[in-house]
């Protein structure tokens, strides 16, 4: 066996015990990456900064693709999709899970209203635009916060952790 052989199993068999640890550190600093460029353009420091919509928001999807290749290949990544599509409840519960925010940000805002408060609703953001937020949103939390919290995070954990 080569020395660069025993190197890098050593290098895998660390990746796969600290695969925990190392996603979190490997999504805060993707995320750090991005935000620290704006405060370092802000500072004078760089012309630059990476755009924060686009990579800070997906840093979380760029650590759980790497991390899930690094510590099981292509068949990881496959997991981590089939268990983000994977439909766990009837198809009735979907529109209830759509209509629950919507109900409760209502709720909230008569509340307001019966307290004194007074709410311009569509004023600053037009109906259609706060719809298509409302979808944007989901899809982006769905690509971002579940492939990672759900997808990648969760299994590893009751994996460690359940009895």
């Amino acid at each position: 066996m080569t020395s660069q052989t025993v190197s890098t199993s050593a290098s895998a068999s660390f990746i796969k015990r600290y695969q925990i640890p190392m996603f979190f550190i490997l999504a805060f600093a993707l995320s750090w990456l991005v935000w620290g460029t704006y405060i370092a353009q802000q500072q004078g420091l760089i012309n630059f900064h990476l755009p924060e919509a686009f990579f800070a928001y997906f840093a979380l999807t760029l650590a759980v693709i790497i991390m899930a290749w690094l510590v099981g290949g292509r068949a990881a990544i496959m997991d981590i999709i089939h268990r983000i599509l994977r439909w766990r409840v009837g198809i009735q519960w979907y529109p209830l899970a759509l209509i629950v925010p919507i109900a409760l940000t209502l709720i909230s805002v008569l509340l307001y209203r019966l307290v004194g408060g007074t709410v311009e609703m569509g004023i600053e953001v037009p109906l259609g635009a706060a719809i298509a937020y409302f979808f944007m949103f989901g899809a982006k939390a769905w690509i971002t916060e579940e492939a990672a919290w759900r997808g990648f995070v969760l299994p590893r954990l009751q994996a460690r952790y359940n009895d």
